[in-house]
């Protein structure tokens, strides 16, 4: 008998503090470093975001200062169970 992971694709939206900018990077830390998933038991831990700029992505977000709060839906895999698999 085996075990087989089972994983799903979720979004989270979390809202991320800007700690560095600089021309050519910014990074961001989650508010909250658990996200509850709704309607479930079960926590996911975040980690910080860094971002390396090239011109386009400088405009998109715009001038990024310290301290700047911004919005983020992330597309993540999640293990949500187990499928077990006879042996044949």
């Amino acid at each position: 008998m085996k075990m087989k992971p089972i994983y799903e694709q979720r979004k989270i939206a979390m809202q991320f503090l800007c700690t560095q900018a600089t021309k050519d990077k910014v990074v961001f830390e989650p508010i909250q470093r658990q996200y509850a998933w709704p309607g479930e038991p079960a926590k996911t831990s975040l980690m910080d975001i860094t971002i390396d700029l090239n011109e386009d992505i400088r405009k998109a977000m715009n001038d990024l200062e310290i301290g700047d709060v911004k919005d983020f839906t992330l597309e993540v895999m999640v293990m949500v169970g187990y499928e077990v698999q006879m042996d044949s």
